[in-house]
């Protein structure tokens, strides 16, 4: 679990030891791909559940 926790502060360290400040770059672009990629796949999942009544309040008990 410590992995999943510590992985991107080790991996942009890495990138910065490795190719000095054009790491810090090359980490930026993947989070940035990364939260799109995120947005997409739930922005997805919204327009299916929503196409297919599943968000509609009336079937929900309040």
């Amino acid at each position: 679990m410590l992995y999943f926790l510590f992985w991107p502060l080790g991996a942009t360290v890495y990138l910065i030891y490795r190719s000095g400040w054009r790491g810090l770059l090359t980490a930026g672009l993947h989070g940035f791909g990364m939260t799109l990629l995120m947005a997409a796949t739930f922005y997805a999942t919204f327009l299916a559940l929503h196409f297919a009544g599943l968000l509609d309040a009336r079937y929900y008990r309040t």
